[in-house]
């Protein structure tokens, strides 16, 4: 049976490794390459999509691993494909056998918080983008936007929020201001400043008064 990844695609992997810096953006190109075929593969493998039927859900982030093997036996080499339940609001993680091909391992991650995934940023700038004072501060051409995870404690104030996942949104405009809000992704709404803890509050202190 041919291997998923083939013994050339290894190979050629481990030249553009041993070859780093050089070859560092086509070593980006191919890992690229390959974190698309395997969350392809992942997504399509039955189990996972009886897990994830009916719900919607995120690709987040793709990790790899090696684990140790038993003795006498080879290296094996996973993927782990993460994806966010927003209904039941849990992690799921597929493990993807880089060299059979197949899921061999499904299982939940509760209360994890990957980084922001591209499509979870975009979501939340589409949100917050109806709101005044941040929405036309995202439109302007020299606004710099960066997207971290919100604690699990910022929603502590609202019981119906508990465990969602939530996407704290900071905007940098040409003044040097800093806007801040919190988009509820579970829920796919913007958080009300009052129900934030201080420290996710608005920020509207200017670069030049700090």
């Amino acid at each position: 049976m041919a291997r998923w990844l083939s013994e050339e695609e290894e190979a050629h992997e481990q030249h553009l490794l041993a070859s780093q810096p050089e070859s560092s953006g086509e070593l980006m190109e191919f890992l690229e390459r390959l974190k698309a075929r395997l969350i392809e593969a992942a997504m399509n493998d039955q189990q996972v999509r009886r897990r994830l039927s009916g719900i919607r859900h995120e690709v987040l982030a793709v990790d790899y691993r090696e684990d140790k093997p038993d003795e006498g036996r080879p290296a094996s080499r996973a993927a782990e494909v993460a994806i966010y339940d927003y209904d039941r609001d849990v992690l799921v993680v597929a493990a993807f056998d880089l060299y059979s091909g197949e899921v061999f391992e499904l299982y939940e991650r509760k209360g994890a918080a990957p980084p922001i995934a591209p499509a979870e940023f975009e979501n939340a700038r589409e949100l917050v983008g109806e709101h005044p004072a941040i929405g036309e501060a995202l439109r302007r051409e020299n606004a710099d936007t960066v997207a971290f995870p919100t604690p699990s404690y910022a929603f502590d104030a609202n019981p119906r929020r508990a465990n969602h996942r939530g996407c704290t949104l900071y905007v940098t405009a040409g003044t040097g201001e800093v806007l801040a809000t919190t988009v509820d992704l579970s829920a796919m709404e913007v958080v009300p400043d009052d129900e934030l803890p201080d420290i996710l509050q608005p920020d509207r202190t200017s670069a030049s008064s700090s």
